[in-house]
């Protein structure tokens, strides 16, 4: 005859028990302090470096040593700057006002086609080679007509700091670093604390070839971030079918439609809008919107057309509504004029998201 024997208590597994319940619940606290909030966008829409001004502004910010090893990246940039408006100059058939530039650039070319396949370094006729390049009217006139071929945003401020940053004792500051381009073909994590908050920033690389990645991180997103380059609405797709500001408009709508983001709250940042601002009163809005009727040369009120464009393009269930009244799957729309290489621009638009937005979500979760 079988009979069952209570077991003896044991005093150390009780503890072990209890132990193991506040580790549990001191997990669970700290899943629900954390944000995740993940970057999407177009390619050169200023992701990245919205995550640089995170860990300027919030975090501990570059080290000399990691100062130092971006100087490769830079003096990369300022090759590729060099050879774009080369490319330019030749596609638009330009011609150089100052005698001579013909041989001048020639030798760029050749020195900036040998840079690409190892290390460069500035040699003191390199920065005269370059300053005498930049000076000339034609390469001006180059300049001005950047929306007709690709070139880096940062050409202006590299170009006239090129002998500050060209003798070997140059060290990048923040500025250097936050102008500096490197496509992200990779998923980048980025976690600073705020007001005892844990925010996770997530970057993904925004060229269709990358955006296949993108699924791998709407796991648990509490919010997504969408940066557009408000200033790339006269820059044609190399289809030349569409501007690249009407191609992230598409994008922004695929992925209000997705039912990966039905819970996650949408922030829109204009960016770029310096460079907009500039544009603005030579290129007008109207040759490659046209369903812009607004005045010339205005940026405000092309700016507000683009937000509203972007606003149309919101599914109706989840546009925000115009009482304030949090419904079902709406979007939590916050959109900002943003320049990403403005480091109090950001400052003051990061605390405006976390104070008006990224507050209600923490209420809808019970953090705070």
């Amino acid at each position: 005859m079988l009979c069952c024997v209570s077991p003896e208590h044991d005093p150390h597994a009780e503890q072990r028990s209890k132990a193991i319940d506040r580790q549990l619940k001191e997990e669970a606290k700290k899943l629900r302090r954390e944000l995740k909030l993940l970057l999407l966008g177009a390619g050169e829409s200023g992701k990245s470096t919205f995550v640089k001004q995170m860990r300027i502004i919030h975090g501990t910010g570059y080290n000399s040593l990691e100062r130092k090893s971006m100087r490769h990246l830079i003096y990369d940039n300022v090759l590729r700057i060099v050879l774009a408006l080369l490319e330019g100059m030749e596609k638009m058939e330009l011609s150089y006002d100052t005698p001579d530039m013909a041989q001048v650039a020639s030798r760029l070319k050749a020195w900036s086609v040998d840079g690409m396949h190892e290390p460069v370094f500035f040699e003191p006729q390199h920065v005269d080679w370059i300053e005498q390049f930049w000076q000339d009217g034609g390469v001006r006139r180059c300049y001005e007509r950047r929306r007709e071929f690709a070139l880096p945003d940062s050409t202006k401020y590299y170009l006239d700091h090129i002998r500050r940053i060209s003798p070997d004792s140059y060290v990048p500051n923040d500025q250097d670093i936050l102008c500096s381009r490197c496509p992200t073909n990779s998923i980048l994590e980025y976690d600073f604390e705020l007001d005892h908050i844990t925010y996770r920033i997530v970057d993904v690389g925004g060229q269709p070839s990358e955006r296949r990645k993108w699924i791998y991180c709407f796991d648990g997103v509490t919010t997504v971030i969408f940066l557009a380059a408000i200033s790339e609405y006269d820059q044609y797709n190399s289809e030349g079918r569409h501007t690249a500001l009407e191609e992230s408009i598409a994008l922004w709508g695929t992925l209000l439609a997705s039912p990966f983001f039905k819970k996650s709250g949408f922030i829109l940042f204009l960016n770029k809008s310096d460079i907009f601002e500039e544009k603005i009163q030579t290129s007008h809005m109207v040759d490659y919107m046209p369903q812009y009727s607004g005045p010339r040369k205005n940026a405000k009120e092309a700016a507000k057309f683009v937000e509203d464009t972007f606003i149309e393009c919101t599914p109706p269930d989840r546009r925000p509504t115009d009482t304030g009244e949090v419904v079902e799957n709406e979007v939590m729309l916050y959109v900002h004029l943003t320049t990403a290489t403005n480091t109090d621009n950001i400052r003051d638009v990061f605390r405006d998201v976390k104070d008006t937005i990224l507050d209600r979500l923490l209420r809808e979760y019970s953090i705070v």
